[in-house]
């Protein structure tokens, strides 16, 4: 049996395993998604934490995958991204949809300079760039 089948059988056989298993994995995400945005916003951890009114280890657990955040903490930490957080979906719906008919495409830029957000529902349309601010 080789490494793969190994966890697979693990995974099919034991359901506190597999929770366990899948719950890391969507940590180690969310974290990834933060460093990111941190990355293109130029903050650090600490100067996070501060924006937040937290502690530079609370973000650094969650940006290590050690800690799943709550909704609270990333609705706290999207306002000081100064930004929206978006709704989580399930992976069975389109990429595309939101709602009713409402569409979201979006565009990094090559210099990284921005992110483009066009919208579209019904027969309106709409555009909108969006420029990373530098909390430093």
């Amino acid at each position: 049996m080789n490494h793969k089948e190994f966890k697979e059988s693990l995974l099919k056989k034991n359901p506190k395993i597999r929770e366990e298993y899948y719950k890391r994995d969507l940590a180690f995400e969310i974290g990834k998604m933060i460093v990111e945005a941190r990355v293109w916003t130029g903050i650090t951890q600490k100067k996070l934490a501060e924006l937040m009114d937290t502690k530079q280890p609370s973000i650094a657990r969650v940006e290590g995958g050690n800690k799943l955040p709550t909704l609270r903490f990333l609705e706290n930490m999207a306002r000081a991204f100064d930004t929206d957080l978006i709704l989580p979906r399930f992976g069975f719906l389109p990429d595309t949809t939101i709602g009713n008919s409402l569409m979201i495409f979006q565009e990094t830029s090559p210099s990284n300079q921005g992110i483009r957000v066009r919208t579209s529902a019904s027969e309106v349309e709409s555009s909108i760039t969006y420029a990373p601010t530098n909390h430093q």
